[in-house]
């Protein structure tokens, strides 16, 4: 047996081992080599596919986004990832993901090198997925609209007694109306955020430019009474960039910001706020910064979780739903967000969102 023959058997032996499908094209997007499991996958015997193209086995529209995808890889040289729908011999629908890569041989023929990852499961265990979310979405939505109501009555008539018969009670009955004063507040703010949290739909319109001045500077206008109250001082670092995004999560997403910076400030000082942005690559960096009590570092991931509450609710008051509101909303824009922070000294939080 020839070196070469030994080489291809030793090639084929090991790529028939792959569970995944494998293939390799030539310039002209011809079959020259592919494993046991990519002829499975595709319905078809060997002899049957060597040497013919994708418009040969598959529909005209999926074989132009082969062909498509292959060419890049040719012209460009680059590796290709790609999500695709995939239709066999027997007519079943599957959806892959594909990696395309360049090899030249010694002789500079380009060839094609696939391999195929079959993530149909996992991508009908994803919208089942959303769809529960979604369900769960509806459900808290629900739930919290429906509280609403009672909340109304026992704030309201609390008030009442407040304003007309607060005299009539003794001290002590006049401290019991204090709690369900405060108690009917803080059930009120918390029914708001979780309502707000809920309104946050796991499938967002087409995302848009938004520019980030003209957002927070709607934001600041918005809270200003809020802000005057904490007596904060906010400044903008430079002229902020474009991010892509839409619009009203935006909007959303720095006023729960603001709101957290300037809540959390030390005792005796007036909150200070900085904002600003930075370019990097196709992503926009983007720093709200404070100059508060600051988070232990134990703490720092634990912040944007549902219902994260790090002090005492007499000294900030707040439902812990605020920054994982934040934390949603950066990820549908798929995005991220992270927390640097040192005790005394300030929190800054960082989101890399997509560039507008």
């Amino acid at each position: 047996m020839s070196q070469t023959k030994l080489n291809n058997t030793f090639l084929e032996g090991i790529i028939n081992h792959v569970s995944d499908p494998i293939f390799v094209k030539d310039k002209h997007h011809n079959y020259i080599i592919l494993n046991d499991a990519m002829c499975s996958f595709m319905g078809f015997p060997r002899e049957e596919l060597i040497g013919k193209t994708d418009a040969d086995f598959f529909s005209e529209e999926e074989s132009k986004v082969f062909y498509a995808k292959d060419r890049e890889v040719f012209d460009t040289g680059k590796i290709n990832i790609n999500e695709e729908s995939f239709t066999n011999a027997e007519g079943e629908h599957f959806t892959i993901s594909t990696k395309k890569s360049l090899y030249v041989t010694e002789n500079g023929d380009k060839i094609l090198v696939g391999i195929i990852r079959d993530i149909t499961e996992i991508k009908n265990a994803e919208i089942k997925l959303l769809s529960s979310i979604d369900r769960l979405g509806d459900f808290a939505h629900a739930a919290s609209h429906d509280l609403k109501e009672p909340l109304r009555t026992i704030a309201g008539f609390a008030e009442l007694l407040n304003t007309k018969h607060k005299d009539d009670l003794n001290a002590e009955g006049q401290e019991y109306l204090r709690f369900i004063l405060h108690g009917a507040k803080k059930m009120n703010n918390l029914v708001n955020d979780i309502l707000q949290y809920s309104k946050i739909s796991s499938i967002e319109r087409v995302p848009q430019s938004v520019n980030l001045d003209n957002a927070i500077a709607g934001v600041i206008e918005t809270i200003q009474q809020i802000i005057d109250e904490y007596g904060a001082q906010i400044s903008i670092e430079n002229t902020l960039h474009n991010i892509k995004g839409n619009p009203s999560r935006v909007y959303q997403l720095f006023q729960n910001l603001i709101l957290n910076a300037a809540k959390f400030h030390k005792k005796g000082e007036k909150p200070f706020i900085s904002i600003w942005s930075k370019q990097k690559g196709d992503e926009i960096l983007v720093y709200v910064s404070d100059k508060g009590i600051g988070i232990e570092k134990e703490y720092l991931n634990k912040i944007f979780s549902l219902f994260t509450r790090l002090n005492q609710s007499h000294e900030y008051i707040g439902s812990g739903i605020g920054l994982a509101t934040c934390k949603k909303i950066v990820e549908q824009m798929n995005g991220k967000i992270y927390a640097e922070s040192e005790i005394g000294v300030g929190t800054t939080i960082i989101m890399h969102l997509p560039i507008g």
